[in-house]
C-alpha cells in the first residue's frame, strides 16, 4: 500500500486579518488570528511584534502621569507638558529634564485631565474640578479658571473642553450633564461677555435624556458626544445662530478620552463597540457596521471595568488606534489602513503594558505616560526589559475535517528576529496541552537560507530573513500552531507558515 503524501497548508502573511475571537472557533478562516497579542499588523500585511518603549524623562513625576499635551507657541515653537499626581510639568524631550510649573491645591483623586490649547494658553478639564489655565500670552501664568472672574453663573467644576472655532467651548458641569457654554471670540476664559453663551440640549434629546461625554468638531459643525446619542450643530462658527442638523440615536460614546479624529472621520468607544461617526451618519438607518465586530465581546468586557479611566490615541505615523484599559494593563490595537469586507478593522492586542497617557506630537513622536515617567513609543525592548510577542493560528483542517490529520513539519519564514527566542507550540482536537520546541537567531545578520545571495545577504539594508524547519507530532482531526518570541531589541515579523501533514483514517 502506497504512503499517504504530504499535504501542505500554506499561511501566507499569518493573522493577516487580526484577531477573530466573536466567532466559534471551529468556523473561523484562516486568515485571522486566535491570539496576537503584543504584536501589530505591519506595512505589508504581516503580524509583527509592537514597539516597546524607552523613558524620556529623567525624574519621577509625583504620581501617575495620566496626561501629556504638546504646546504650540505663538512663534512657532513647542514644548510637551504632563501631569501626574498633583503637578504640572514641562519636559525637555531633548535632556528628559523636567520643570515643575504648577501644583494643585485641591487636586483631583488623579491625573486624568483632558488638556488642549487655544489662542497661546492651555486648558486643563477634569472631571468635578474647575479648569486649570496656563496663561501664557497674558502673562499671568498658571491659574484656574474661576480667577478671570467670567466663568459661567455658579458652574464651579467643568468635566470636558473644546478648543474649536475661535473659542473654548466645556460641559458636565456640577450644574448638570446637559449644557454645553461656549466663550467669548478668541477670549477663551470669558464665558459671560461679548458672544459667550450656552445651550441646554433637554430640548434637543429625541429619546429621554442623556449626557453629553466629549466635545468635538468635524467637518465645520459642532460634534457633542453623549452615552446614548449624538447631538451635530451645523454653523457653530456663530454659536448664536447654530442649528441641529443630525441626531443619532442609539450609539453615542461612553469613555470621553476614546474619542480619536483619523482626519477624514472621527473613532470613539460606545456601548456596543468601537464606531467611527462618519459610518454612524451614513448608516443610522440601516444596519451599522461594527468596527470591533470581530472581538467585540471580549472588548466591551473589559472597558465595562472602567470607560472613565480608558485613554486612546491615533499615531498616523503606524496607522493604529489604541484604546487603554488600565486596571488590566492592557491595550486593543485598531489598524485602520483598511477595513475588512464586514467593514471592522484588523485588531491585535497589547499585555503587560501599563500606558497610562497619549500624546502624538507636530515631530510624530509618540509620547506615553508610563507610571512616573514620561516615555517614548520606540525601539524593541520595555524600557531596557524583553517582552513576548504570541500568535496562534486558528483551528486548521486541511479541507478534510473527517479525517485524522499527522502532523510532520512547519516551515516558517520570519522577517527580522535577531537576537530573539522563538517557542513553536501545536496541539491537536481544541487542546491546550500544547507540545514545543525552543530555537533562537542569532543577533547578527542572517542571510536567505543561511547563505549569501548574488554575494551579499538578502535584505542586507535591514530587513534580515530567517527560516526555520520544526518537526512536529500528534495526530487530530484539526490542530493549531502557535509562535510565541521573546523580543529583545530586534523586530520580528512572520511572513509565512507552511505547515506538512499526513491524512490518515477517516474518523
Amino acid at each position: 500500500m502506497a504512503a499517504s503524501p504530504l499535504t501542505p497548508i500554506s499561511l501566507a502573511a499569518p493573522g493577516f486579518f487580526g484577531l477573530n475571537t466573536q466567532e466559534a472557533s471551529v468556523n473561523v478562516q484562516q486568515n485571522f488570528a486566535l491570539v496576537a497579542d503584543n504584536a501589530v499588523i505591519d506595512t505589508y500585511g504581516r503580524v509583527g511584534a509592537r514597539k516597546g518603549f524607552e523613558h524620556t524623562s529623567v525624574a519621577d513625576a509625583a504620581g501617575t502621569v495620566k496626561c501629556i499635551h504638546e504646546h504650540i507657541n505663538k512663534d512657532g515653537t513647542s514644548q510637551v507638558y504632563y501631569v501626574g499626581g498633583a503637578s504640572f510639568y514641562s519636559l525637555n524631550t531633548a535632556t528628559g529634564v523636567s520643570t515643575l510649573e504648577y501644583t494643585d491645591a485641591s487636586p483631583p483623586p488623579d491625573a486624568n485631565w483632558q488638556a488642549m490649547s487655544f489662542n497661546g494658553n492651555m486648558y486643563f478639564f477634569h472631571e468635578d474640578h474647575m479648569p486649570i489655565v496656563n496663561d501664557i500670552t497674558g502673562a499671568t501664568g498658571w491659574v484656574d479658571m474661576s480667577s478671570f472672574g467670567a466663568m459661567p453663573p455658579s458652574v464651579t467644576t467643568v468635566g470636558t473642553g473644546l478648543s474649536a472655532f475661535g473659542r473654548i467651548w466645556m460641559a458636565r458641569t456640577n450644574l448638570n450633564k446637559t449644557t454645553v457654554y461656549w466663550s467669548d471670540t478668541l477670549i477663551g476664559t470669558s464665558f459671560t461677555t461679548g458672544t459667550a453663551g450656552s445651550i441646554d440640549l433637554e430640548n434637543v434629546f429625541t429619546n429621554g435624556t442623556d449626557e453629553i461625554t466629549h466635545l468635538a468638531a468635524f467637518n465645520g459643525n459642532l460634534v457633542i458626544f453623549c452615552k446614548k446619542s449624538v447631538i451635530i450643530y451645523g454653523g457653530a462658527q456663530e454659536p448664536s445662530t447654530m442649528a441641529v442638523s443630525d441626531i443619532i440615536d442609539g450609539i453615542g460614546c461612553i469613555a470621553r478620552d476614546s474619542v480619536q479624529d483619523i482626519g477624514s472621520d472621527i473613532i470613539f468607544l460606545s456601548d456596543i463597540g468601537v464606531r467611527s461617526l462618519g459610518r454612524v451618519i451614513q448608516e443610522k438607518s440601516a444596519p451599522m457596521r461594527d468596527l470591533s465586530k470581530n472581538v467585540r465581546d471580549e472588548l466591551l468586557a473589559e472597558v465595562a471595568v472602567e470607560y472613565e479611566a480608558i485613554k486612546s490615541v491615533y499615531y498616523e505615523k503606524e496607522a493604529f488606534y489604541l484604546l487603554t484599559i488600565p486596571t488590566l494593563k492592557r491595550i486593543w490595537c485598531f489598524d485602520i489602513r483598511s477595513t475588512l469586507e464586514d467593514g471592522s478593522f484588523r485588531v491585535t492586542t497589547w499585555s503587560a503594558v501599563d500606558y497610562t497617557a497619549f500624546c502624538v506630537t507636530r515631530a510624530r513622536d509618540l509620547y506615553l505616560g508610563t507610571g512616573l515617567r514620561v516615555s517614548k513609543y520606540a525601539g524593541y525592548q520595555d524600557n531596557t526589559s524583553s517582552y513576548t510577542m504570541s500568535y496562534y493560528t486558528t483551528y486548521l483542517d486541511a479541507d478534510s475535517p473527517s479525517t485524522l490529520k499527522i502532523l510532520k513539519d512547519v516551515s516558517m519564514l520570519f522577517i527580522g528576529g535577531g537576537n530573539t527566542t522563538i517557542a513553536v507550540k501545536w496541539d491537536v482536537d481544541y487542546g491546550s496541552n500544547y507540545a514545543s520546541k525552543v530555537f533562537s537567531f542569532v543577533s547578527t545578520l542572517t542571510s536567505y537560507f543561511g547563505i549569501s545571495e548574488y554575494g551579499v545577504g538578502e535584505y542586507a539594508l535591514g530587513a534580515i530573513i530567517n527560516r526555520k524547519w520544526v518537526s512536529l507530532s500528534k495526530t487530530g482531526r484539526v490542530f493549531q500552531l502557535g509562535i510565541e518570541a521573546t523580543i529583545n531589541g530586534s523586530p520580528l515579523s512572520i511572513q509565512q507558515m507552511d505547515i506538512f501533514v499526513k491524512g490518515g483514517r477517516t474518523v
